[in-house]
């Protein structure tokens, strides 16, 4: 069967009646379907939610010596006013009593927190119910999924790409947990969203990371707003106390002083809580009486913790509302997400914003879909054009030098706990699981990155692009028909019939048989013409489904070995500044 033949049939045959057939009569037009919804199905969904909340914004203070766990739990009752059930067949299981004993002591910190650290003593973790507490082992927390749909059209996109953001989920929110990597939790696209399964505390952070995106998507080019958001169940609490540790100072000296006793002088400071997780040092071999030395000085508090932390083979990060000095595992367990924007960048500083701009850089024939505030689809080169120079947004190379210069071994591919996600639809940003350490140092790259930056000279660059769109070379498509379309690969005869509709349809007049020309070969049709003109034979092909796309296939130009759009010249101190981003 002949697919250009029988595809004209189709459409011939689609809007025809037969001879002395009668048309049917016109259906009744379909009225809307408005869903009636069960009194209370939900309820216990949205108490569980608020309990759930509750625990994160309730505030607690706790000093537990030695104190055993079934009266640990009747104090946190107290303090809460939430009734606590414990699942005790699990901790039977586990090898758990409530005889077993918990230490743990920290101010103004949240039930979460407070719960968090001192159930994690005995790897028992809580969840909320609708009107109680579970506390349960953290095996058959991580198993108890709570279920939510996200509704979030903007982020799918129109046409919808769901695996996008799936992706960008998946990649960074506890990676390990999600069912394709052997963990329990789920999520399925439907319409306009996605369906989740997860933990409490997961659901919450992804609500969010949804949240950021969104806001991302409405961030304007200029100025082009470049901190990193973060995404966490206390984003303001972590924010603060990391501001703190960089701006508070102590004047310290320590000679052979236990660690639990410089942690608790820390603690004692009163501005915010820190926590010596005895459970991870007890792991690694390490007793909370190890010494500590360091000479007098004035440091702050972020050095200092630092510099304590090295001297121990220990680490620390900010747990959300609290400090926690713990083992690496323990850290690297306990990601922190955030999205950094880095529209400029893997645009190399072009506004593509700007129609202009975007039409040139992005032909439409060639981008149908490219969104008006950021680049949707990228235009990759296509490997037969010896003059192709554009790689545009390149967030591919962003990705690389990152992963390449900072704390390479910290990363996914060579065995860290760090993953990265390019989320680009009109958000343009890099969604970034990893340590707080490692974040700093992203955002440190980040911005030498944008210092040392001039801004593209984008009139000699369109005036390049221009220049290159009237060179004339030939490039080859092989036609392979599409099986997904149920087109087998076509006959000489059609390729010669797909020869004159070319020639017919796009620039007519401009094929003179020997400088520009079109012709069928034995597997494909070459074509030698301008390289504005290939733009559209191209597009004309990949719209009838008898060429690969290569539109979403990384195929670099000389922006990877040299080709670079042209920047102003002068002096830094002559260009406008560029926007640096507040490292947090």
């Amino acid at each position: 069967m002949r697919w250009l033949t029988s595809l004209a049939l189709l459409l011939c045959l689609s809007g025809t009646l037969v001879h002395g057939e009668k048309p049917e009569p016109a259906a009744e037009p379909l009225g809307r379907v408005i869903p009636e919804f069960e009194s209370g199905l939900t309820d216990s969904i949205q108490q569980t939610n608020e309990l759930f909340a509750r625990t994160l914004a309730k505030q607690v203070s706790i000093d537990f010596a030695k104190l055993k766990l079934r009266d640990a739990i009747t104090q946190f009752e107290q303090l809460a006013g939430i009734p606590i059930r414990i699942d005790r067949l699990a901790l039977e299981e586990l090898g758990v009593t409530l005889d077993a004993e918990v230490s743990i002591r920290v101010d103004e910190v949240s039930l979460y927190s407070a719960l968090r650290w001192t159930l994690t003593q005995h790897e028992l973790a809580y969840f909320a119910e609708e009107d109680s507490l579970l506390i349960t082992t953290e095996k058959e927390y991580q198993e108890r999924l709570f279920h939510h749909f996200y509704a979030v059209p903007e982020l799918v996109g129109n046409p919808a790409d769901h695996d996008s953001l799936i992706e960008a989920v998946t990649a960074t929110v506890e990676p390990d947990s999600w069912e394709e990597l052997g963990g329990p939790a789920t999520i399925a696209p439907f319409n306009n969203g996605e369906m989740v399964g997860q933990t409490q505390a997961n659901q919450v952070r992804i609500a969010r990371l949804f949240r950021q995106l969104e806001a991302l998507q409405k961030s304007r080019s200029d100025p082009y707003p470049t901190s990193s958001r973060l995404v966490s169940l206390f984003p303001e609490q972590t924010i603060a106390i990391d501001k703190a540790l960089n701006a508070e100072q102590m004047t310290v000296e320590f000679q052979q002083t236990p660690l639990i006793d410089i942690i608790e002088h820390l603690d004692n400071q009163g501005s915010m809580t820190f926590y010596l997780d005895a459970k991870g040092l007890e792991e690694y071999g390490l007793a909370t009486t190890m010494p500590v030395t360091l000479s007098k000085g004035t440091y702050t508090k972020k050095r200092l913790l630092d510099m304590i932390t090295q001297q121990t083979e220990l680490d620390w990060y900010i747990a959300g509302d609290m400090v926690v000095i713990a083992n690496a595992d323990v850290v690297e367990s306990d990601l922190e997400v955030r999205l950094y924007p880095v529209r400029d960048l893997a645009c190399r500083g072009l506004d593509l914003t700007d129609p202009k701009v975007r039409d040139i850089v992005f032909p439409p024939e060639m981008n149908q879909n490219y969104s008006s505030t950021s680049g949707f689809l990228h235009l990759y080169a296509d490997a037969t054009d010896p003059g192709h120079m554009i790689h545009l947004p390149d967030y591919d190379a962003v990705i690389e030098l990152l992963k390449t210069t900072v704390e390479a071994e910290s990363w996914a591919e060579l065995g860290g706990p760090g993953s990265m996600y390019a989320f680009t639809w009109k958000a343009d940003c890099l969604v970034i699981a990893q340590t707080q350490a490692v974040h700093r140092k992203i955002a440190a790259a980040l911005t030498l990155m944008r210092k040392q930056q001039k801004p593209i000279d984008t009139k000699a660059f369109l005036a390049e692009i221009d220049r290159r769109n009237q060179e004339i070379y030939v490039r080859s498509h092989i036609i392979s028909g599409n099986e997904e379309l149920g087109i087998p690969s076509v006959s000489e005869s059609d390729r010669k019939r797909l020869v004159e509709q070319i020639r017919d349809r796009i620039a007519p007049d401009s094929w003179d048989g020997k400088t520009t020309y079109v012709t069928a070969m034995k597997d494909r049709i070459v074509v030698r013409h301008r390289r504005s003109i290939q733009n559209q034979v191209t597009g004309y092909l990949l719209d009838l489904g008898v060429i690969n796309d290569f539109r979403g296939h990384g195929c670099r130009g000389p922006y990877s070995g040299g080709y670079r759009p042209p920047q102003i010249s002068g002096d830094r101190n002559d260009v406008p500044p560029v926007p640096i981003p507040e490292v947090h």
